[in-house]
């Protein structure tokens, strides 16, 4: 009995998918693959938009380099940290054009990046 329900609610997981988060302004559309802040597209790169995704997939935790390689391209060999710290300066360039007031991707030093959704001042 276990077992099925295991497999029940691995079967709902999967057929589950989720089309949307929003974070206002920036919302992303994860099943057409863009982000939009204030109803305009931000041009991101295909890899720029999946760590994003990613970033946002745990509000306030904070990923390490290696994480965020893993999740992007897989367990296999060793980590480019470099090429993550590219694609998040690179994404990060984007988002600070479309929406200045607030950085959504923040360095924790020494530990790696965590999304901070905005929460305007009242």
């Amino acid at each position: 009995l276990e077992l099925l329900w295991l497999k029940l609610c691995s079967c709902i997981r999967r057929t589950h998918t989720e089309t949307q988060r929003d974070f206002a302004p920036l919302v992303l559309d994860i099943r057409h693959q863009c982000a939009l802040i204030n109803g305009k597209n931000i041009e991101l790169t295909h890899t720029e938009f999946t760590l994003l995704v990613i970033l946002s997939s745990r509000v306030g935790h904070i990923w390490s380099v290696e994480e965020l390689y893993r999740e992007l391209w897989g367990s296999a060999g060793s980590v480019n940290a470099t090429m993550v710290q590219i694609h998040i300066s690179r994404m990060r360039a984007k988002i600070v054009t479309a929406f200045p007031q607030h950085e959504f991707i923040e360095t924790v030093w020494k530990k790696g990046y965590q999304f901070v959704p905005y929460e305007p001042q009242v």
